[in-house]
């Protein structure tokens, strides 16, 4: 997976980027909100896999808030079918699939833990 920036340097409201996936597939995000260190937000949209078709966008935020343990992070996803019959059709992708790739990467990004 890599991106390209299309607008800015993905720092900024406004700042867009193209993701492109392992498996050649892309999409285009755009921030919508910056209010770091306490919340992110960026839109999600021309989702070219398959399930892409039945997706107008997306939103994705972040927040996050801190603890004697660490760094609390909330993400979600919520996703805009294209019709009515569409919510069915990536009900799957959402729940099983993106969900995998979502902790996939919250993993990634959780600091090494030491015993």
């Amino acid at each position: 997976m890599y991106s390209d920036a299309l607008i800015g340097t993905w720092k900024s409201v406004g700042d867009r980027r193209r993701v492109v996936f392992a498996d050649g597939s892309s999409a285009l995000e755009e921030i919508t909100v910056d209010q770091l260190p306490q919340r992110f937000q960026f839109e999600v949209w021309n989702i070219t896999n398959d399930t892409g078709r039945y997706i107008t966008y997306a939103l994705s935020e972040f927040r996050f808030s801190g603890s004697d343990r660490g760094t609390h992070i909330r993400w979600e996803y919520s996703f805009s079918p294209k019709g009515l019959p569409d919510g069915w059709f990536i009900s799957r992708f959402v729940h099983e699939d993106f969900r995998q790739f979502m902790e996939a990467t919250l993993t990634g990004l959780a600091p090494e833990r030491r015993h």
